[in-house]
């Protein structure tokens, strides 16, 4: 908000001086509430205004005002004025809600007045926006922003107008919403006049929120064309022509186009010993440059020599900072180089005297001292870093801290990093807790990634010093934190503001749910280019507005506050739950190779154990040397011949390390993690040929921390919809392989019309509401229409796929449907179902344009609103399969349904028998029927079938069951 008046020309302490005396005059001539005494009490307030003292100019604008209201003079221009000034007083001293009624009092005054159309509207609806976001009205601060977007382009043309559009442009950049930030900023830019001296300034910000969007090639472009303006009116040997190059090479960096960065650096500088010479304060400067980009792209032994040159050109007492600048930049491409005994030197040669400036000096030096093992010198710099990044950076003196807590463990003090590790950790899910109530999807993924770096450490820490049950316990609690948080906190999020009648929260849901389907067209589509990342930051944009809405109307707002004692306190004295994860490992010096993993124990009378368990490598060996037959040896698929071996080796490595633990136990909660998401944990045999199946019930979940979870039944839908038999088109003779190739297609699956009429045999005994989609009718936009309505059990027999990322280059054009989905990036493009008519677009025949090409990927799934539906069996090949994506679990059909809404989910972990698929299906629904609760149900008919098919593991060990 901007106070705007005229200044006379007289010193400000003489103009404050004239008026204060003219008010008093004027209070001892005229009488009370006059015009006279009015318009000295306003010009008297912004003469105290800008003398800086805002409280005391109120004073004046309420007298002011006051007598506006009782001369009943208020739809003036005078008045508009007054009320302008006067909430931007009240704004600068923190009364807020009165800035804002101010101007809502002057927005009607103004359109009266005025017009909507005027600038001076547009100005009001600024301050308007502007203080409904510190106020946290983010609904307000969209409704007046959409109606400022809709008035703008109607405004006359001025550089009123130009101060509109930028205005426009910071309140969008600073609500996040880049994209528009950008628009208005360059419309700015585009109706600035050739000698508007902001145009730089504005130059730079635009080339910054394109680097802030990660668009660097617009950055650079903003900067060629600054360069050229600059060429043009400057002339190139310009100061201002060789800092517009300096600053080009920041966007270069940030693309990695080390070759440009280098090239405009090098006509920085042959312009620089042109101009300034080759001697001197101005060339080592430009040879600072260019020695920090090479140390930007680790070519420390290019920098050093040049850095070294340029120490020699210039006296030290006359140009200490670039002394201390270049002394740093050495010491730094010194350590980078594992030079650590060179880097000391010159890391000691840069430090001031000036407090919080040499914070990242003194941890470099610290870092040197630590490799060469030093560690008394070490810490005594560490903590004159800790000490001050503060007054530097917050986030420096966390991995200041972070450091300290490693370097303290390397020396074996574990109990004073104990300390430091308790403390950053209660920062770290503060911060994250934070962070997620306002942060689209891509920006809560990245925070999460830096978040899992920290927990990954404190794991390493805990490995290392297993006596501590606090360590146990605090990673325990950082694992359920961790483990699917992204899918939780986007679907909390739809689910609650999807019951909202707020106006705000419907038009941005609605606008969210059409940037999604565009996406998921676009990426089918295989587009990649400008307008897919325009789609993508705009759903960025409404993914933080969503953030924010829930976080100020839910009732439910996301809490990370999660203990291993809310689940202890839901066991029985006979349950056992087991929180599977795995890490890679930091020895306190560096990140080694190897990815452990372990398993959390907590039972109902005792604290949490954790059980270390085997490296990855190990697990990785054993399922690359067997396949899936292998090791507990098909839809549409012959069974091999069984291995045995397979299953004693997984349960040596996987459950043999719990078993000591167990006691009495006899059932088993269980959340796997990791590739432990590919293994069939009811199939593992002990010594003795004993399934776990046999010895438990198994109760798979997506994370122990549902047990702490109220049960929230979903609504009362009861019909259940079957889907099978379906007819896929032409092609239906070949035979479905598992890894296809051009050309194939997929074969009719007769087993699934049988499946789908027993079960619908046994509802009808059950008198329960039901229907079916088989041939042509089982169809993908019959399938589509669900969403919203979706039935309480949805069952569908029919090919999956899923394939393993190949690391596609997007270069890389598809000649055909099923190239690009086994081509894929994107992993929820790679999983899918096959519906009525697949075939066509399958073998890269045309799909009428009117339907679906009958192949439901896994993204589109994502897109679906499945929420009424309690359970969602998947009677088809390899669907729990995925890419495994962190803490967030298997990225496919899984991913994707619980995405849609659903809770629970029976999926297939390999390719399975067709008979014996039917043969499961059936006894499931029947034992459903017989105990009304689908884990039992799920539990009687594994016991059944693994009963009957003792050797045969393969025909029943498939299917798994994930609430």
């Amino acid at each position: 908000m901007e106070l705007k008046a005229q200044e006379d020309s007289l010193p400000a302490k003489e103009v404050l001086s004239r008026f204060e005396k003219s008010y008093i005059r004027a209070k001892s001539v005229f009488q009370p509430g006059s015009k006279e005494i009015r318009d000295v009490a306003f010009e008297l307030g912004k003469k105290i205004f800008f003398a800086g003292d805002h409280f005391r100019s109120i004073n004046y604008f309420e007298e002011s005002q006051k007598i506006f209201l009782q001369q009943n003079e208020t739809f003036s221009k005078e008045y508009y004025l007054l009320l302008r000034d006067l909430s931007v007083a009240y704004y600068l001293t923190g009364s807020y809600e009165k800035a804002l009624d101010s101007n809502l009092q002057n927005r009607e005054l103004v359109k009266r007045l005025l017009g909507k159309e005027s600038i001076e509207y547009g100005n009001i609806l600024i301050n308007l926006a502007s203080i409904s976001q510190y106020l946290q009205n983010y609904e307000a601060t969209a409704q007046y922003l959409e109606e400022l977007e809709t008035l703008e382009s109607s405004m006359q043309k001025s550089s009123d107008y130009d101060d509109l559009l930028y205005s426009m442009s910071v309140i969008f950049g600073e609500l996040g919403n880049l994209n528009k930030s950008i628009v208005y900023l360059e419309k700015c830019l585009q109706n600035s006049l050739p000698d508007d001296g902001m145009i730089t300034y504005k130059e730079n910000q635009l080339s910054g929120l394109y680097y802030g969007s990660k668009d660097f090639d617009k950055a650079i472009e903003v900067h060629l064309k600054r360069l050229e303006r600059t060429q043009h009116l400057e002339g190139k040997t310009s100061y201002e022509y060789i800092s517009a190059l300096h600053d080009l090479v920041k966007s270069y960096e940030a693309a990695g186009k080390y070759e440009a960065a280098i090239a405009a650096h090098q006509e920085a500088l042959q312009l620089t010993g042109e101009v300034y010479g080759t001697a001197g304060f101005s060339y080592a400067y430009s040879l600072s440059k260019v020695a920090a980009t090479h140390i930007y792209f680790d070519k420390y032994d290019d920098a050093i020599p040049i850095l070294q040159e340029a120490l020699q050109l210039f006296d030290r007492e006359e140009n200490e900072n670039l002394y201390l600048l270049c002394q740093f930049y050495l010491g730094q491409a010194y350590f980078y180089d594992d030079q650590y005994s060179k880097a000391i030197e010159p890391l000691k040669a840069s430090l001031t005297s000036a407090q919080g400036q040499d914070s990242y000096n003194l941890f470099l030096l610290s870092e040197s001292y630590r490799k060469l093992q030093d560690f008394q010198e070490a810490i005594i710099f560490l903590d004159q870093a800790i000490e001050m990044a503060p007054v530097y950076n917050e986030k420096y003196l966390k991995n200041y801290s972070e450091s300290k807590a490693l370097l303290l463990q390397e020396m074996g003090r574990n109990e004073d990093a104990l300390e430091l590790v308790r403390k950053a950790n209660s920062e770290t899910l503060r911060d994250l807790e934070t962070g997620f109530s306002f942060r689209s999807y891509s920006e809560k993924r990245a925070l999460l990634d830096e978040v899992l770096y920290k927990f990954e450490l404190q794991q390493s820490f805990g490995y290392r010093y297993q006596q501590s049950q606090e360590l146990v316990e605090m990673n325990l609690n950082n694992t359920l934190v961790q483990k699917g948080l992204l899918l939780n906190s986007s679907r909390s999020i739809l689910e609650d503001l999807a019951t909202s009648n707020d106006t705000g929260v419907k038009n941005v849901l609605f606008e969210y749910n059409r940037l999604k389907e565009k996406i998921t067209e676009l990426e089918i589509l295989g587009e990649d280019g400008d307008f897919r990342k325009q789609v993508e930051q705009q759903l960025g944009e409404q993914e933080s507005q969503l953030s924010r809405y829930y976080n100020l109307k839910s009732q439910k707002n996301l809490s990370l506050n999660k203990s291993w004692k809310n689940i202890q306190e839901n066991l029985k004295s006979d349950e056992v739950a087991i929180e599977f994860t795995y890490y890679q490992f930091h020895d306190s010096k560096q990140w080694t190779d190897s990815i452990f993993y372990g398993a959390y124990l907590i039972t109902r009378d005792a604290a949490p154990r954790f059980i270390s368990l085997f490296e990855s490598r190990k697990l990785k060996d054993l399922m690359h040397q067997k396949s899936p037959e292998e090791l507990y040896s098909l839809r549409g698929a012959v069974a091999r011949s069984f291995k045995p071996s397979g299953l004693g080796e997984l349960f040596n490595l996987i459950w043999a390390p719990l078993e000591p633990y167990l006691g009495d136990a006899s059932r088993i909660y269980f959340a796997p993690d990791g590739l432990l998401h590919q293994v069939s944990f009811a199939a593992l045999q002990d010594g003795k040929n004993e399934s776990l199946s046999t010895k438990y019930e198994l109760v798979q979940l997506s994370s122990t921390a549902v047990l702490a979870e109220p049960d929230e039944e979903k609504e009362s839908r009861t019909a259940f919809l079957l889907i099978g038999g379906i007819d896929y088109g032409k092609g239906i003779d070949l035979e479905v392989k598992a890894n296809k190739s051009r050309g194939e297609s997929w074969n009719y699956l007769p087993g699934t019309r049988a499946e789908i009429e027993n079960i619908a045999k046994i509802l009808r005994k059950e008198k329960k509401q039901f229907s079916k989609l088989s041939g042509k009718e089982a169809s993908e936009e019959n399938f589509k229409q669900l969403s919203g309505t979706s039935p309480a059990v949805l069952h569908i027999a029919t090919h999956g796929f899923f394939f393993e990322d190949q690391q596609r280059s997007r270069d890389t054009v598809a000649t055909d449907r099923s190239k690009y989905f086994r081509e894929a990036e994107n992993p929820l493009l790679r999983s899918g179902l096959i519906f009525s008519g697949a075939n066509f677009a399958w073998t890269g025949k045309d799909t009428p344009a009117s339907l679906e090409d009958g192949i439901l990927t896994a993204l589109e799934i994502s897109n679906l609103d499945l929420s009424g539906t309690a359970l969602v069996v998947l009677s088809a090949c390899e669907t729990g399969l995925g890419d495994i994506e962190g803490s967030e679990g298997v990225f496919g059909l899984q991913r994707a349904f619980k995405m849609a809404g659903v809770d629970t989910i029976i999926m297939s972990l390999w390719q399975v028998p067709d008979l014996e698929t039917a043969e499961f299906m059936q006894q499931f629904y029947e034992k459903y029927f017989e105990k009304r609760n689908f884990r039992k149900a799920f539990f009687e008919t594994q016991r059944i079938m693994q009963k009957k098919y003792k050797d045969h593991p393969e025909k029943w060990a498939a299917f798994v069951m994930v609430e």
